[in-house]
């Protein structure tokens, strides 16, 4: 039930019919609590983890990957047009 990214995180995880279980970073408490299952809320009210790609500059490596992808293509495409 670990955090595939950070296991040793704190934090509420959703362990089904609609209840979040607390680690601690090391171990799991019994400390449990109801919450929304994630998999059925409506977007607006879910309050459980959110998605975190475009934190802590992922919106600026996603822009400079796309512009290094357009610029390949674009030196590309003159370089066949001159063969």
């Amino acid at each position: 039930m670990g955090d595939s990214v950070n296991p040793d995180k704190p934090r509420w995880y959703y362990v089904g019919n609609g209840t979040f279980r607390f680690w601690d970073g090391l171990v799991w408490t019994d400390e449990y609590r109801a919450g929304v299952d994630p998999r059925h809320a409506d977007a607006q009210n879910y309050s459980g983890p959110k998605h975190r790609s475009l934190e802590r500059g992922g919106l600026l490596l996603w822009l400079l990957g796309l512009g290094v992808v357009l610029v390949t293509a674009t030196v590309a495409a003159v370089v066949t047009s001159v063969l």
